[in-house]
């Protein structure tokens, strides 16, 4: 019909409306405004970041209904029949006009409050340079030393009294640092056969928290324990305690149900140490004979060192690697003459740090905030804006910039304590919208960035990778009051709206579904049993749904319910499915219909078969297919057809419906392609993905899929890259000359190779980036370390199943510079290991195992000041034994022990 032609092209004319539209979003810098001098100008400053953040979000509403109506029109854009004709015609009639009037709104509405702000003359747009960063932050303990003593000298005690303690005090006070502090002291660790770390729910569950600490004592019966009753698993847990001598700390303890704690308290020589807020939540669990250390508030002299050490260290770390660093530095301390000799800089500072009431968390948030400023004009502006002790989160929040506050409130839809994994976040972050687009770095890079931003400001504590590949951060969490601070912000702008599945009673939580909810969280622990699902489809706004696993288990799923219906949400953008089943209950039908879908998320579910409507999602652009590693999916060949895929992960294990394997090869713009798999997908597609920035592969012994692999590594010089080559027997000269190709691969970050290789020539080149190398019967005859050894960026190195058959291996001095993890296994002739002065300075974690001739560790061990994980497993004949003097109590000895008695944790098994 020649009327639905021209309503499609009046469709397509709209793309012209939403480009000029983009352009509008400049606004949102505008959310980055100067200080104003005059404090009673903060409440229209307030109103006028409230409304740019309100078209911000109408924009993103605009887009998707726009985007929307472009795939239903070109949907039905090749019908003929006269029924799909004259439902485009009314379609596009209805919801054409609408759109446009909408458009035309916010347009006029936005270009209003730019005039009303340019003629204020009070506000700024926000610089496009961030920040310097400054890496990790170290936790820092000042003032806490009898504390430390008190505490020290309880767990040390080999006495069985009364085996609880608890640490009380209110947020932000340090009890958590204090205890770890203690908890990865060495004297303290080797005096307990095992340690275990469990943060309590605030809906403490008996059966969930036995689990936990079980499963960290004793992990060898982990399975044994998931399977028992409540009754057993209690008897089991009291008859570890009182046999053995373990330490299990509780962290921040809440529950006033004391009999949910239900551990042994006579007779022991284990020890249990919580962490609360509150005193009487420790003197109802632990009765009149427990031991109770009330913190206090630091000293006006403590927190005054708190703050130097937070705040000027901050500037002279790193002087010999970072040069602008460096020079940074040295122009702050030059501005700032030293607080000694600077009187004026000094009484800033002090009263500033007065204000924070001497709570430690709070003087080093401001620490490494005002680390961030360069000049004493800074400092006193900060000065004049901080007021309270509530406002020192609250200021570090707000002088973000506008994109770093979007991303730290999203951060409280996850639950609370919770370590999650940082590219999870990164994906999210993505699909939502908050990170932009960089010619010169990938989005997920650009992501990482922004929370180091965060963690350099003290409102996220991140955990780093031991071996960084693709992302440097493995995992994040937020301090209770920061999340505070988030769930207050993120529900002042109704962002999401969170349902604790776990709770015993979530009926009442169904009114938390409003049409206003924009993100939907169910959280949920699959242990704690059945629940009762709000249901979502009334929230016609929703533009997340997470289902968010707070403790992620083998093989236990959700049972996905009947009522859960995604019809009128029509709008989403993320769909993350985790840990649900899929087995019995089908995927919702109403998913094929999400035109707006840009994430999609099946990690850790039981999904036998992808459905082939998948690839009919037009702007899907993460797609995560990472099911239950026992799960076998099948996948037909339709993810060619999801052009706008940045993102894809394979599952572990899956296979190709049909006889054709997977082709990627309309993948334009996928930039991350991860569990790749050569038996089930083209090789030679890989080098037509012109903007992938980083692959992980599995090459199963075929030379002709190791060549385009090899091609596709040089021709996109990849940012990350991790290769498995799986029965790749190097018994040619051709397959041979084909790893050396490999190795020498400069872009080439991780290699794991399965079969014969039996020489490793000094001549051949191995890539410097490489940080990761497995080797498996690899068959070598002579010893590899000298080659190895000379990797500059090597961080994991594991070498076992025969890689090895001579009996010596040499680490050359001040070899192994940036080795964090290695790992000796069945390497049966090995009989000496020596470690030359400096070789292996950095390493971390050690495992030996099985390795029958090996007598001694080699004496090289005692100078790594950085180890802090040492596992002997099945070594018979090496000096190092632990037995018990008295019942319950094992303690280390032999000439090895000496070697690594510094070692923070020691393993004998």
């Amino acid at each position: 019909m020649p009327e639905q032609s021209l309503l499609v092209d009046e469709v397509n004319d709209l793309g012209w409306h939403l480009i000029r539209l983009q352009e509008l979003k400049r606004l949102q810098e505008l959310k980055r405004l100067q200080e104003l001098e005059n404090q009673n100008e903060d409440e229209k400053v307030a109103a006028w970041r409230h409304k740019v953040e309100e078209f911000c979000r109408k924009i993103g509403d605009i887009e998707d209904n726009a985007s929307r109506l472009f795939w239903r029109c070109n949907r039905r854009k090749g019908g003929c029949g006269i029924v799909k004709s004259l439902f485009t015609l009314l379609l596009c009639h209805f919801q054409l006009p609408h759109l446009q009037l909408s458009i035309n709104e916010v347009r006029e509405e936005m270009e209003e409050l730019e005039k009303e702000m340019e003629e204020s003359k009070k506000w700024v747009p926000s610089p496009t340079a961030r920040r310097e960063e400054k890496g990790a932050v170290n936790e820092v303990v000042v003032g806490r030393e009898a504390d430390i003593r008190i505490l020290m000298e309880f767990l040390e005690k080999d006495t069985a009294e009364y085996p609880l303690f608890a640490v009380c005090g209110e947020g932000g006070l340090g009890k958590t640092t204090l205890v770890l502090k203690v908890f990865n002291t060495p004297d303290v660790r080797h005096k307990f056969m095992g340690c275990a770390w469990v943060t309590a729910p605030h809906q403490v569950q008996a059966k969930t928290l036995w689990q936990d600490i079980m499963s960290q004592i004793e992990p060898g019966r982990k399975d044994e324990m998931m399977k028992l009753s409540d009754s057993a698993l209690a008897q089991s847990l009291h008859s570890s305690l009182q046999s053995g001598r373990y330490l299990i700390i509780l962290d921040d303890v809440r529950s006033t149900e004391a009999s949910l704690i239900a551990l042994p308290t006579v007779g022991i020589r284990s020890r249990v140490v919580i962490t609360t807020r509150e005193t009487y939540q420790a003197e109802k669990i632990l009765g009149r004979e427990g031991h109770i250390l009330k913190m206090e508030p630091l000293s006006e002299a403590q927190s005054w060192e708190l703050f130097l050490q937070k705040q000027l260290p901050s500037h002279r770390s790193e002087f010999e690697e970072n040069q602008k660093l460096k020079d940074i530095c040295r122009d702050v301390v030059k501005k700032c003459n030293d607080f000694e000799k600077n009187q004026e800089l000094k009484d800033i500072c002090r009263d500033v740090v007065k204000k924070c009431n001497d709570v430690p968390l709070k003087i080093m948030v401001l620490g490494d905030l005002m680390a961030e400023k360069h000049s004493i004009d800074e400092w006193k502006l900060l000065h004049k804006k901080f007021t309270s002790v509530k406002d020192t989160l609250e200021l570090s929040y707000n002088l973000l910039p506008g994109n770093l506050k979007s991303c730290l409130l999203y951060l409280a839809v996850f639950p609370k304590d919770t370590d999650t994994e940082a590219e999870k976040l990164y994906n999210l972050w993505i699909a939502e919208g908050l990170i932009p687009t960089d010619c010169n770095s990938t989005m997920l890079s650009t992501a990482e960035s922004y929370l180091k931003e965060l963690a350099n400001v003290g409102l996220v504590q991140v955990q780093e990778e031991e071996t960084p590949m693709l992302t440097k951060i493995k995992s994040w969490r937020l301090h209770d009051l920061v999340r505070e601070l988030c769930c207050q912000k993120a529900e002042e702008e109704r962002l999401f709206a969170a349902v604790d599945l776990r709770a015993a009673a979530n009926s009442n939580q169904d009114n938390k579904l409003t049409d206003n909810v924009r993100a939907l969280a169910f959280y949920f622990d699959k242990r704690v049993g059945r629940y009762n699902f709000p249901n979502p489809n009334k929230s016609r706004k929703l533009r997340s749904f997470l289902f968010l696993n707070a403790h992620p288990v083998p093989d236990e799923h959700l049972l996905l319910p009947k009522s859960l219906v995604l019809k009128n949400c029509r709008l989403l953008r993320v769909l993350d499915f985790n840990s649900l089943d899929f087995h019995v209950m089908k995927l919702p039908k109403d998913i094929q219909n999400l035109a707006t879908l840009r994430y999609l998320s099946f990690r850790g579910c039981n999904l036998q078969e992808l459905p082939p409507s998948i690839g009919r999602l037009p702007n899907l652009e993460i797609l995560d297919l990472r099911v239950n590693p026992t799960v076998d999916m099948s996948i037909s060949n339709l993810l060619y057809k999801i052009t706008r895929l940045k993102s894809l992960y394979f599952p572990q294990k899956f296979h190709a419906v049909g006889e054709k394997k997977l082709q990627l090869d309309g993948l334009s713009e996928l930039e991350n392609l991860n569990n790749f798999a050569s038996t089930h997908c083209r090789c030679k597609d890989l080098t037509g993905l012109e903007n992938l920035k980083c692959l992980a592969a599995t090459i199963d012994g075929n030379l002709d899929d190791l060549g385009e692999t090899i091609k596709c590594i040089n021709k996109h010089r990849l940012k990350s890259s991790s290769i498995v080559l799986k029965n790749f027997d190097c018994y040619s000269q051709k397959r041979l000359s084909a790893l050396s190709n490999l190795l020498g691969c400069e872009y080439l970050n991780a290699l794991r190779v399965e079969g014969h290789i039996g020489k490793l020539s000094y001549t051949i080149p191995i890539s410097s980036k490489l940080t990761e190398l497995f080797l498996l019967g690899s068959e070598l005859t002579e010893d590899p370390m000298p080659v190895l050894g000379k990797i500059p960026q090597l961080h994991k190195l594991i070498i076992c199943n025969g890689a090895y058959l001579g009996g010596g291996m040499d680490c050359k001095a001040l070899s192994f510079p940036r080795l964090r993890y290695l790992k000796l296994s069945n390497l049966h002739e090995l009989k000496d290991w020596t470690l030359g002065e400096g070789s292996m300075r950095n390493l971390s974690t050690l495992t030996v195992e099985r390795c029958g001739s090996l007598k001694n560790l080699p004496e090289g061990l005692r100078s790594l000041d950085h180890l802090r994980e040492v596992s002997i497993v099945n070594m018979p004949k090496m000096s190092l034994k632990r037995e018990g003097k008295t019942v319950g109590y094992l303690e280390f000895y032999g000439k090895d022990y000496d070697k690594i008695k510094h070692v923070l944790s020691i393993n004998i098994l």
